[in-house]
Parts: structure tokens; C-alpha cells; sequence
């Protein structure tokens, strides 16, 4: 019997074909599509897309991944490939392309390098991943959302918030505490200041600005990108960057600072945040990262307690890991990381 399917490697020159797969797709989004790559890819990023066509030579599926690699000490350091909102298929319980897809996906990221594979899908898939592939769960990945519908009217949604949000809005309005939308490259700039305490406080590695600023100039005059900063007076103390494809809108990163959280100014943002979506044709707002259950015990209960009082419905996605040389990743985490944010960062 004949494949149903073969995979192969998409060139970088000519996506539109891809474009339109993602485009027709009840799982596309914005982190799929051509123009994604073609902002991260200006910010210095690399891409890797993977399709599986049918017999008739049509896409059915694929898979779009991007990575950063780094030169030090003679070594080209790919640290890890990086997919948000894939693998896209027309029929998610198709294990089989799944599968095919991924382990070719897996087999050529290895083959450039890299060290890890994070996805983070749009869709569970710890059959294909998990069990089929090695990926991991770790203990405190988000591999749930909460998903606004913004179908209905900010009314509606207002009187099925949580009271605590009711509470934490009137709170951060009574304050004085105003959202603005962002308009120019000084309030991304501004926001980024803000990104930098939160990344230290939270021991996360700090986006790349030049990432920002691509997507920035990339999608914001489409609306496709926008940013909202809480200020408090004339300071900025909180932001988030939401990003908009279609009818469907996600919250990408959000940053505050932490001596302002008891003006509540995460909150009055995600209002405003859902307002705006409501008043611009968004039917879903995707508030993203949480984890699946009420447990105090999970490091990051706090995103669970503040992302549901909004009262959107927690949707189960994946956030999946895959480490291809574990002794290489703890070289580059214990030597050479640290040499090179000393000497060329």
C-alpha cells in the first residue's frame, strides 16, 4: 500500500503555500504563519518548517519552528528550537501524521544542533509526544489556557468575573491608575525597562529587545501586535503585549513591577485588554499559561488564581520538552552561558 503522506523540509523562499494551509486551519495562529518567521528571522532568527503533503502533493500538516544559534569559543551553540501554536493539522486525532511529522521534525533539528525542542501546542498531544517520543512534561510547565469569549458583551463578562477582579479593577481605577495603548518605539522602550526586573525576579532569561522591536514594526500598524502599559501617574508600572491574527487574540508576555502589585494594574490591563478585543472583532481572547489544576503546591499557582478569576473556560493545550544532549545542555547551562553573558552580552 502506498504512504498516505510524505514529509519533507519547506525551503525558506517560497511559504505562501504554507501561509495558506495555516490560513485555512482551525488550530492557525499568528506564531505559524509566514510573517511570524519573517519578523523573527529580521531580529536574527533561523526557521525550520517541516510539511507532510498527501498523495495528490497538497499539504496536510506541518510544523514551524524557530532558533537563535550563537558562536563562542569556536563552538556554534544552537541552545533550543522553539514552536508555539504547532503542530498544525487538519484532523488533530490523525496520530499517525503526527507522529511522522515530529519525528522528522525532531530528526532535523537534531541534525542542526540543537540542544532542546519546546513546543508548546495549541492542542494535548502527550500520546504522540510523551509516549511516542520522549518529549517531557515538566512539573512546572502550563500545559492549560484560559480562553475569553469575546463574543459576548463586556457586560456579560463583567457580572461572571470573579469578585476579587471586580474588586482589584475598581481598586486600580480609584488609584488613578490609567491603561494606555502603546504608539511608538519610546513605549516599547519603556515597557522593556519593566521587562527587565521582572525577567531577574522571576529567573528567566530576558527577551531579546531586538525581538520586540521586529515584531513591533513587523505587525503593530496591522494591529496585529499591540502593547498596553498601566501607568501610575506618568510612570509606566505594568505591561502586556498581545498578539491578534483573524479573530483570535493571545496575551505573548506581560511584564510589572513588583512594588506596584497592590495597585492592581495586571488586572485594569487584561480589562482593558478584553475590551478592546470586544470593541475590534476578536471573538477569543487566549490569556495563555497555566496550570491544569487549583494545587498551592505548584510553583506557579499564582498564574492560576489570577488568570481564572477573569471567568474564561481553562482549555487543555501542551507545553512539551525535549532534551537531545543532555551533557552538552549542561555544559552550555554551567560554562559557557555564563562566559557569554560576562563577555558578549
Amino acid at each position: 500500500m502506498c504512504a498516505r503522506f510524505f514529509v519533507e523540509e519547506c525551503e525558506n523562499e517560497n511559504l505562501t503555500e504554507w501561509q495558506n494551509f495555516v490560513d485555512s486551519s482551525s488550530l492557525g495562529s499568528i506564531f505559524q504563519t509566514k510573517y511570524w518567521a519573517k519578523a523573527l528571522q529580521e531580529a536574527g532568527s533561523k526557521m525550520l518548517l517541516v510539511v507532510a503533503r498527501d498523495r495528490k502533493g497538497n499539504i496536510s500538516g506541518g510544523i514551524l519552528g524557530t532558533y537563535s544559534e550563537y558562536s563562542l569559543l569556536k563552538f556554534n551553540i544552537i541552545p533550543g528550537m522553539l514552536v508555539w501554536g504547532g503542530p498544525l493539522v487538519y484532523d488533530v486525532n490523525d496520530k499517525q501524521l503526527l507522529e511522522m511529522m515530529l519525528r522528522t521534525f525532531d530528526m532535523k533539528a537534531k541534525k542542526l544542533g540543537a540542544l532542546t525542542s519546546f513546543i508548546r501546542s495549541f492542542a494535548p498531544l502527550d500520546e504522540v509526544l510523551v509516549n511516542r517520543l520522549n518529549y517531557i512534561m515538566e512539573y512546572d510547565s502550563l500545559p492549560c489556557t484560559v480562553i475569553m469569549d469575546l463574543t459576548k458583551s463586556s457586560e456579560y463578562i463583567w457580572k461572571n468575573m470573579h469578585d476579587r477582579a471586580r474588586r482589584g479593577i475598581r481598586k486600580a481605577e480609584k488609584k488613578g491608575l490609567v491603561v494606555e495603548e502603546g504608539k511608538c518605539l519610546d513605549d516599547l522602550l519603556a515597557y522593556y525597562q519593566i521587562c527587565r526586573p521582572t525577567a531577574k525576579r522571576l529567573k528567566i532569561s530576558l527577551i531579546s529587545f531586538r525581538v520586540m522591536e521586529s515584531l513591533w514594526r513587523n505587525f503593530s500598524h496591522r494591529n496585529n501586535v499591540k502593547l498596553f502599559l498601566a501607568k501610575y501617574g506618568s510612570e509606566p508600572i505594568a505591561g502586556v503585549i498581545i498578539v491578534r491574527w483573524q479573530e483570535k487574540m493571545w496575551g505573548w508576555h506581560g511584564a510589572s513591577l513588583e512594588q506596584y502589585w497592590h495597585l492592581n494594574p495586571n488586572l485594569l490591563i487584561h480589562w482593558n485588554i478584553i475590551n478592546w478585543g470586544i470593541n475590534n472583532g476578536v471573538k477569543s481572547y487566549d490569556i495563555m499559561g497555566i496550570p491544569c489544576k487549583k494545587d498551592e503546591n505548584h510553583p506557579k499557582y499564582g498564574l492560576y488564581l489570577f488568570k481564572t478569576q477573569f471567568g474564561g473556560k481553562i482549555v487543555r493545550h501542551g507545553e512539551y520538552e525535549k532534551n537531545f544532549s543532555p551533557l552538552k545542555t549542561l555544559l552550555l547551562k554551567r560554562i559557557l552561558a555564563p562566559l557569554y553573558v560576562r563577555f558578549f552580552a
